[in-house]
């Protein structure tokens, strides 16, 4: 079996090639299935068919809506980002910030920076400034399946820029000031200052001029249209088809991993127009 690089402390790889290089092939299928769901292999060469079917098989376990087979061929998906261009010198931990951000923007036709740095904080559960294979797989599973209660949560932490727990009438200021914002327009702020005031009134429940989890949670169930309200942070059906076809149109048990290139705000305005006329 080839050397593989490992994310893990030092000790635990060094353990880990001794037992695959050994000549038993049953220490080596030991060692494979004791990955834990974020250790996944990096480098140059290819993800065995071994490597990728445990590694599934035990996130499969943890995280939803997708089967066995959907989340190899995500494992491979990530493994396909992993290989664009990289310092050779520097370990790859995961997608750091830039890689993610092109994936949102070019598979997902996310624009706004703001935005895209919240799904990036949203994804990165651990906080270590990297989205892992496992945090990537559970992020996929709420965007493109994820039920009306996980994706009120994932929007939510979107849209809580500072991560206190609440959506600040300064949040929601930033983020539909340049989310409404057009090409060439003067800066809205003024108009863009009444429509937070509007949103604020609508959703705020418990009048603390802030919005928790369950403000949001009970607006967006009575208005479906204001889940994301302050900004797009979940593909359309036909990005979301797009996605899953290219992904899982090959199967899970094809050999080769072939390296191919990976490649708006809500409608709030009318929202608080409906609204206004209540």
């Amino acid at each position: 079996m080839p050397r593989i690089r490992l994310l893990m402390c030092p000790e635990k790889r060094r353990s880990l090639m001794l037992g695959c290089h050994g000549n038993n092939a049953s220490t080596s299928i030991r060692v494979l299935s004791s990955l834990r769901p974020n250790m996944l292999p990096v480098g140059r060469s290819k993800i065995s068919k071994r490597m990728v079917q445990n590694l599934a098989e035990n996130i499969c376990k943890q995280v939803a809506h997708f089967n066995k087979g959907e989340v190899e061929c995500l494992i491979r998906e990530f493994h396909v980002l992993l290989e664009e261009p990289t310092n050779p010198a520097r370990p790859i931990r995961g997608l750091d910030r830039w890689k993610f951000r092109g994936f949102l923007h070019h598979t997902f036709g996310l624009t706004d920076d703001t935005i895209m740095d919240g799904v990036f904080r949203t994804f990165d559960k651990d906080n270590d400034s990297f989205v892992s294979v496992y945090e990537w797989i559970e992020g996929l599973s709420v965007v493109l399946r994820g039920t009306l209660d996980e994706k009120i949560k994932y929007c939510f932490h979107v849209y809580d820029l500072n991560a206190d727990k609440y959506i600040s009438r300064e949040e929601m200021l930033q983020m539909l000031r340049y989310s409404l914002r057009l090409p060439g327009e003067e800066d809205p702020y003024d108009g863009i200052k009444d429509l937070v005031e509007i949103t604020l009134k609508r959703m705020d429940r418990d009048h603390d001029d802030r919005l928790s989890l369950d403000d949001f949670a009970m607006s967006v169930k009575e208005v479906n249209h204001v889940l994301e309200a302050f900004g797009t942070c979940i593909p359309n059906a036909t990005r979301i088809e797009t996605f899953e076809q290219r992904v899982f149109q090959t199967g899970p048990l094809d050999g080769a991993l072939v390296l191919s290139p990976v490649f708006s705000a809500a409608s709030v305005g009318s929202i608080a127009t409906r609204w206004q006329c209540d």
